[in-house]
């Protein structure tokens, strides 16, 4: 559900229109693809202690993702629209959880 109101909030908002530099974008997306990598090798069992620590190491990218662009929101938009603020908001929720989280999964 995050993903996708960012999605949105990024194509309404024109992101590529922003004035962030490219190499910070492609870090961005490659931290994304390498989170996605770790949950969805994580997700295909419950039984193996070294995909419950990639789980782990994939919600501290979540993590630093979700609070880098809701960072990146407050300083770099031109405009803020309801869009942008809702997945601001999608984000800080997200954060909560998993930092919630994650403590259990470190002690398996």
């Amino acid at each position: 559900m995050a993903g996708a109101c960012w999605a949105a909030a990024l194509v309404i908002g024109r992101a590529w229109t922003w004035p962030v530099p490219a190499t910070i974008r492609r870090g961005f997306g490659a931290a994304l693809l390498l989170a996605v990598a770790g949950l969805a090798a994580a997700a295909t069992s419950r039984h193996s202690y070294r995909r419950i620590r990639l789980a782990w190491i994939a919600g501290l990218i979540i993590l630093a993702l979700d609070a880098t662009a809701v960072t990146a929101v407050l300083f770099a938009a031109p405009d803020r629209t309801w869009v942008l603020s809702l997945a601001a908001a999608v984000s800080l929720g997200r954060i909560a959880v998993t930092a919630r989280t994650l403590p259990r999964l470190a002690t398996r």
